[in-house]
């Protein structure tokens, strides 16, 4: 990839980790402010529900998160667009759609199927 287009790369993920680090401050705000006040089954059932959703958001971002790191970590070490599980390249367009892709498509693929 050109200077260039790795620069727009880096700016994009820092923007992604700005935006995933405060999904992630809301919806950890949002899970230790939600008390019902005299609750009845109808409100715990209600409140465990929306405290499931809530801790299965505030997991995905923070696994979200991750990634983006990863690949600012390797954007640093001009490691990015390597594949982390065969070290061939990745495809510019995969990249493109999703700039934290660790892997080429077809270890992505072999990955999904285990």
């Amino acid at each position: 990839m050109e200077a260039l287009e790795l620069k727009n790369v880096e700016e994009q993920l820092y923007q992604q980790r700005k935006m995933l680090l405060q999904r992630i401050q809301r919806e950890e705000k949002k899970i230790t402010s939600t008390e019902v006040l005299n609750p009845d089954r109808s409100d715990l059932a209600s409140s465990y529900d929306q405290q499931q959703r809530r801790t299965a958001i505030l997991e995905r971002a923070k696994s979200q998160l991750a990634e983006v790191e990863d690949a600012l970590q390797r954007l640093s070490q001009n490691r990015f667009g390597e594949c982390t599980n065969c070290g061939e390249q990745i495809n510019p367009e995969r990249l493109a759609a999703i700039p934290s892709a660790p892997l080429c498509l077809a270890c992505q693929q072999k990955q999904e199927k285990r």
